[in-house]
């Protein structure tokens, strides 16, 4: 239609066959080389080219090379991460969402300010009592959205400037607190999350992340984590800062949270892994952090925490402060959380 035509109609999708036989998909860019993007038939096309700067969490970054699936990417600070077309385009999707959030927020406030300014999650939560330590949940309200729960979500979404919810966890002395578009109650093991769970002798309070005993593939959040803790330095720094400064450590479990296999603290800038058993601890680095949490006990199913533990006597005697404390520690680890929700 009248006018110069766009740059991006000199891109073509082509069907080709794959060595194997397999039908796969490409991208053929008319001014430089097709690109495979897809391997194994999935029809997505690349959205990114070569050259092109894009933003995602961390920051403005420059397309060095794509390969298929994969691409390797370089932020303005000259840190390069390999990381795949996939991820990238999913963090870009999210940052528009989360872009748009508060101008629907906003406009809801013009259309029912009465409502906006009536944000009760949590009015009821006093402090947690002696009753509330125990296995169970029976005779205990303060998951709720109208207690601890809500108050939880609401203290986190006025500090960030995004919306978080609280989700209770059928009979069980747990909530979790996590922005609703990243957060389904029916594949929640799938999703990060932040965390508060109480015992009969403490709560504990932090991120968590979950990984399957099976297969996993990209809809687990899981696999950018792993991607993240182990190629991100920005974000290994802002943990490993958080750790020493807020007393925050590692625990990874096995088979649904009765085996803890090690405990995980900061050393020299790096990790050291204690081990429960009689085995010696050793320090490591990040990426080697994150291939042993990749490939330890496969087939096994693994709950890891980053976490901070308050004493069942001081949870009660912080009274409402409790969830201010909570708050600071989900505030500081934000980083950690979207890196892995994308």
């Amino acid at each position: 239609m009248g006018g110069p035509e766009r740059n991006d109609s000199a891109l073509l999708s082509l069907c080709v066959i794959l060595p194997n036989g397999t039908p796969g998909y490409a991208t053929h860019d008319l001014t430089s080389r097709a690109t495979d993007v897809c391997g194994k038939g999935q029809k997505t096309m690349n959205p990114f080219k070569i050259g092109d700067k894009y933003q995602n969490r961390d920051g403005e970054y420059e397309v060095i090379s794509i390969d298929g699936p994969k691409m390797v990417i370089r932020y303005s600070d000259g840190r390069v991460v390999e990381t795949t077309v996939q991820m990238q385009e999913r963090i870009r999707r999210n940052i528009q969402l989360d872009e748009n959030t508060p101008r629907e927020v906003e406009g809801s406030r013009r259309s029912h300010p009465k409502k906006r300014r009536s944000d009760k999650r949590g009015q009821s939560f006093e402090g947690l009592q002696s009753d509330d330590f125990q296995k169970g949940v029976a005779g205990t309200s303060w998951r709720s959205r109208e207690s601890l729960g809500g108050l939880l979500a609401r203290k986190l979404s006025n500090t960030t400037g995004q919306e978080f919810q609280s989700y209770s966890i059928y009979r069980r002395a747990e909530l979790h607190i996590a922005q609703p578009g990243h957060y389904h109650k029916s594949i929640r093991w799938r999703e990060g999350k932040f965390v508060l769970k109480l015992d009969s002798e403490r709560a504990w309070y932090g991120f968590y992340i979950e990984r399957s005993d099976e297969t996993i593939d990209d809809t687990w959040d899981w696999q950018r984590f792993i991607a993240s803790l182990g190629g991100d330095e920005a974000l290994q720094r802002s943990v490993w800062s958080a750790m020493t400064e807020l007393d925050l450590h590692w625990d990874v479990y096995f088979e649904s949270e009765t085996l803890l296999v090690a405990r995980v603290t900061p050393a020299d800038g790096g990790l050291r892994w204690e081990p429960t058993d009689e085995t010696d601890s050793e320090t490591m680095s990040w990426p080697d952090f994150a291939t042993r949490l990749s490939d330890l006990r496969p087939g096994s199913w693994c709950d890891l925490y980053l976490c901070k533990y308050m004493v069942k006597d001081d949870a009660i005697t912080a009274g409402m402060g409790l969830a201010d404390e909570v708050t600071r520690i989900y505030q500081t680890l934000i980083p950690l959380y979207r890196a892995s929700v994308g």
